[in-house]
């Protein structure tokens, strides 16, 4: 019996350091993201995007997108755009990503102000959401990245009843980004 106490009190600092230890992942040698150490990469979560991580026990998750800028560009200027749009093609890409993120949503109960600042010598743009999705209550924070070649977003989410225990840890996943 008293091998069952040590095994679950081991199993606890292990779970409960894991949330506050960190690690580096980098995809294909191009941009770096620091997670904790108990995220693990994964195919499940978006089939589009260049990586997954995910812890399902403690309900953390992160996805990156990348778009080469020169075809977004080209697409948004000869396709998109409409003559009357002031928005640089950045802004018309946050715009409408977040509009469909907020679409897909049952209900948002929060939206966060747009923060702008420069990251790692990349400008960025970054909200947080708070939203029923498919009647599960969801906490998001979001993050754009333009850097030279590419446009990034960065999509981090646990529960909403997680909050406070994992907001900042969200959060700093989704700056943490880092362009090779």
């Amino acid at each position: 019996m008293k091998k069952i106490y040590v095994f679950i009190l081991a199993f606890i600092i292990v779970s409960c350091n894991n949330a506050t230890t960190t690690k580096e992942v980098s995809y294909e040698n191009e941009f770096t993201v620091t997670v904790p150490s108990m995220m693990r990469e994964g195919i499940d979560l978006n089939e589009e995007a260049d990586l997954q991580l995910s812890n399902g026990f403690n309900e953390l998750y992160l996805i990156v997108f990348s778009e080469s800028k020169q075809d977004f560009d080209s697409l948004v200027e000869s396709e998109l755009r409409d003559e009357n749009d002031t928005r640089s093609n950045f802004e018309w890409l946050v715009d409408i990503t977040k509009s469909s993120v907020l679409d897909s949503c049952d209900l948002v109960y929060k939206e966060g102000s747009m923060k702008d600042s420069i990251i790692n010598g990349i400008e960025m743009k970054y909200t947080s959401i708070e939203a029923k999705v498919v009647g599960i209550d969801i906490l998001y924070h979001y993050a754009w990245y333009n850097s030279r070649n590419k446009y990034y977003q960065i999509l981090s989410w646990t529960l909403l009843s997680k909050k406070d225990k994992y907001n900042d840890v969200v959060r700093d996943m989704t700056l943490s980004f880092k362009e090779k």
